[in-house]
């Protein structure tokens, strides 16, 4: 190669470099635009669902968007499965509703029965405490009687035998 091939070729790559730190240094938030035409030869498409197709929206080379909808497909099953799904959740909502329903049933009912034990308990305590005052004479009268039997004398005091309930 000669000497003019040579510095011709470097000056071609300084040229480039020195253009490629220029469009570096002035970068602007603004995008980059181009105008042009990209042909592809082949691309693949795919739904992200298996299925059948059941109407094809556009044609062999037709200009398409992002976003733009190609084909339809077959959704029978799908709504199937929709519809089962949504009975399932109503049959389970329904059955939430029965045990809130139980729940709060059996919360009454144990709220009235603590409702009774709380005023009950001040009558079984009144009750426990006549039996015990009770049982209290008996055990005066008895003790009292089996004085009187160990000395064999006349009781000064009548026994206290009042008449229990029952």
């Amino acid at each position: 190669m000669t000497r003019t091939g040579r510095v011709c070729r470097w000056s071609l790559v300084v040229s480039a470099l020195v253009a490629g730190c220029a469009g570096i240094g002035n970068r602007s938030e603004a995008p980059l635009e181009a105008s042009g035409v990209v042909e592809a030869r082949e691309v693949t498409v795919s739904a992200e669902i298996s299925g059948r197709l059941e109407e094809i929206m556009v044609e062999e080379g037709d200009a398409v968007q992002v976003g733009d909808e190609l084909f339809h497909l077959e959704d029978d099953l799908l709504q199937a499965e929709l519809e089962q799904a949504r009975a399932a959740h109503s049959t389970e909502l329904a059955r939430l509703r029965h045990a809130k329903e139980a729940a709060e049933l059996e919360l009454v009912d144990a709220q009235h029965a603590l409702e009774e034990l709380i005023e009950n308990a001040g009558l079984d305590r009144a009750s426990a405490q006549m039996e015990l005052a009770d049982a209290k004479d008996e055990l005066d009268d008895a003790q009292y009687l089996r004085r009187v039997r160990q000395k064999g004398t006349a009781p000064p005091r009548a026994p206290s035998m009042r008449q229990r309930p029952g």
